[in-house]
């Protein structure tokens, strides 16, 4: 090995393994390296003193340097000695005191990265890593644009969706020297991935150590790997938030990447899907989508931690399967004996994971049931909301499923009413909906027709054990005019039970949606619609109903999907003046009408709350790590109030350490509290 290594770093090789920031400074600082030995006769390692501090680049290159100043990483002064011996031996190399090995006499990357021997390869790396490594190649197999190589003389780059720059293999430096800006829990997964693919791009033989599936999914109790990954992703959650969630970078959402794969590669399915909601979080948060706020990511944080503390203290079989998930769920075999279509819903989240959910009415059960057609990913092309209209469930296609009543056999249905969409499952068509009386709802008493029987049937007790239902068909009596609210950016109106009692609905302001607003107003001018099928939406303190479907009653009913089916509307223009008339008026009118909702807080237990709430979160958002004296003042006074209102556990929670515990542990509690206390958006 010799000093060549050190002039094989470009700065991009270098910003990947430090940052843009540091480099700078490392420049700035090259005046005052000093050298400890004769550069142009001594072989690696090379010892410098910088600034007071020792440096030492070993033979390994920039991955082993290490220098005794108080920072844990690479620092300014490893750059600047590296950046001084690159100004050193290009003097050098024109006085002829040092030779520089010719690219003849050096043996290439790819020649070097060829050679590896793939069992000791494998055997440097965890079984954790090797699986993860297994699924990412897999990943790359399948969409080769995932992975992109650029093979060059001296060395290897890789570009990922795993890293924000290349990955760099050096001749020199082998597999242990590879460059990235990977997370170091992550980056060995990655590198030997890197590696993996490289050799099967090259039509060389590439032998994996371990099988994909190594867990034992019967088993009772968490594995060794398994509790080293839940600590790893504890340890991301406190890290996230002693960085502050306002300073959130790419990086975090890459490593969510790979932290849902890996988890998926240690059969936690639940986790996994825990962490792909997170991670859709965050990339909302970085793309400045205004519907979601670093109070997201908090709520969302909590949650995980507080899930993940629970896991790995669990014990009992029956308790830890539910924590675990299921991979594949289990299905009991049943039949339908009439079912009843209530509508349709197509959805997508940033994760790239989409699908159809439609619901049915059980006249058997007296229950709503739901099926879904999905996929986890983005890979399936084929796969969009045109294609599983056309083709269905069970073999039939969407449309004809919402037009007629039909009887399932040899269908598979979970606890949690969820119903297969397997290909076994046979239909059988008993009348067309449109037999239907559309008086037949309320007779039969399909879906709720009173807005306070919805209390209990959202109730959460216990978010970790148990699962409420997602969507509701309501009866309705009347619907109000469609209003934008521009304080919370959504377009809201109020729906009317038999007892004149008024529930909100509201759809989010994004691109692409204002034709369903215009649908759902074209309908209700027409006062054709007599139900509607809403999905629930818990988003930080608030509880949102979202309408996804109309049942429209057009002398016998039909189901209209605000996804799928369109209306020709006539856009009147309106005028500028039109436009703007009266806008003040209404924003004044949206703050007062807030007192009207049941989210607003009304008792000193609510205003506690919200005032804890608001403090942890500006601690959050900034990483600091302890209160101000006056926020500590607040803190205190805050939990003599919870004292002498019974909650006890909330004064407790409040005082415990370390501090960045505390935030997380205070807020999933408040979410515990304000679930409890959530009640429905009703005038």
């Amino acid at each position: 090995m010799s000093q060549h290594i050190y002039t094989q770093y470009d700065e991009d090789s270098l910003m990947t393994f430090a940052n843009a920031g540091l480099l700078r400074r490392a420049k700035k600082s090259l005046d005052t390296v000093q050298p400890q030995q004769d550069i142009a006769t001594t072989v690696l390692p090379f010892k410098f003193m910088v600034e007071g501090y020792e440096v030492i680049l070993p033979e390994q290159g920039i991955v082993a340097a290490s220098c005794n100043c108080p920072a844990q990483e690479c620092c300014k002064h490893i750059l600047s000695s590296i950046l001084w011996l690159q100004t050193q031996q290009f003097i050098a190399t024109d006085t002829a005191t040092i030779t520089i090995p010719s690219s003849e006499n050096q043996c290439s990357a790819l020649q070097s990265a060829m050679s590896l021997d793939i069992e000791k390869l494998q055997k440097q790396v965890g079984k954790a890593q090797r699986l993860l490594a297994q699924q990412i190649v897999q990943d790359w197999l399948q969409t080769p644009d995932h992975c992109r190589i650029d093979l060059q003389p001296e060395k290897i780059l890789f570009y990922t969706q795993y890293s924000s720059s290349a990955i760099n293999y050096f001749a020199n430096t082998g597999f242990s020297g590879m460059l990235s800006d990977i997370a170091n829990s992550q980056k060995s997964a990655v590198h030997l991935a890197c590696i993996a693919y490289l050799f099967q791009q090259q039509q060389q033989f590439w032998h994996w150590q371990d099988q994909t599936q190594f867990i034992d999914v019967a088993s009772e109790q968490l594995q060794p790997d398994q509790r080293q990954f839940i600590e790893d992703i504890l340890d991301f959650c406190l890290n996230l938030i002693q960085h502050g969630l306002s300073h959130i970078t790419q990086t975090s959402v890459m490593a969510l990447h790979l932290l849902n794969m890996q988890a998926r590669t240690q059969d936690l399915p639940r986790l996994a899907a825990q962490l792909r909601q997170l991670y859709s979080q965050i990339e909302q948060l970085l793309a400045e989508d205004i519907h979601c706020h670093e109070s997201h990511i908090f709520q969302e944080l909590a949650g995980l931690y507080a899930y993940l503390n629970v896991l790995k203290q669990s014990h009992e079989p029956k308790q830890l399967m539910l924590l675990k998930g299921q991979a594949r769920r289990d299905y009991q075999n049943t039949s339908f004996n009439h079912l009843l279509a209530l509508g349709a819903e197509w959805w997508q989240i940033p994760s790239g994971a989409r699908g159809l959910t439609l619901c049915f009415w059980d006249d058997q059960q007296n229950t709503l049931v739901e099926v879904t057609q999905a996929r986890s990913n983005a890979l399936d092309l084929s796969f969009d909301q045109s294609s599983v209209a056309n083709n269905g469930i069970w073999g039939c296609s969407l449309s004809f499923l919402l037009k007629n009543q039909i009887q399932l056999s040899q269908a598979k249905m979970t606890e949690s009413m969820q119903i297969s969409p397997s290909k076994e499952t046979t239909v059988h068509v008993l009348a067309p909906l449109a037999e239907l009386s559309p008086s037949v709802f309320r007779d039969k008493q399909i879906g709720i027709q009173n807005w306070q029987q919805l209390q209990d049937k959202i109730q959460q007790n216990n978010p970790l054990f148990s699962q409420t239902t997602q969507y509701f068909f309501l009866n309705i009596e009347s619907m109000s005019e469609i209003e934008l609210n521009e304080i919370n950016q959504r377009f809201e109106f109020w729906v009317e039970d038999v007892n004149g009692q008024q529930l909100q609905l509201s759809l989010a302001v994004q691109s692409g949606q204002q034709y369903k607003i215009e649908q759902l107003d074209y309908w209700r001018k027409q006062q054709k619609i007599i139900g509607i099928l809403v999905r629930i939406q818990r988003q930080a303190q608030a509880l949102y109903f979202i309408p996804v479907s109309l049942m429209l009653n057009r002398e016998h009913p039909e189901i209209f999907s605000l996804d799928y089916d369109r209306i020709p509307v006539v856009k009147k223009q309106k005028s500028l003046l039109e436009n703007l008339a009266g806008r003040i008026t209404k924003l004044l009118e949206k703050q007062q009408q807030q007192a009207f909702v049941a989210n607003f807080p009304q008792n000193q237990i609510d205003l506690s709350l919200t005032h804890t709430l608001t403090l942890l979160e500006f601690y959050a958002n900034t990483g600091r790590q302890q209160f101000d004296e006056d926020d500590q003042l607040q803190i205190n006074a805050l939990i003599e109030q919870f004292r002498s209102l019974g909650l006890n556990i909330m004064a407790e929670v409040l005082q415990q350490q370390p501090f960045t515990t505390m935030l997380l542990k205070t807020r999933f509690l408040i979410e515990m509290l304000h679930n409890l206390r959530q009640q429905l958006p009703l005038k």
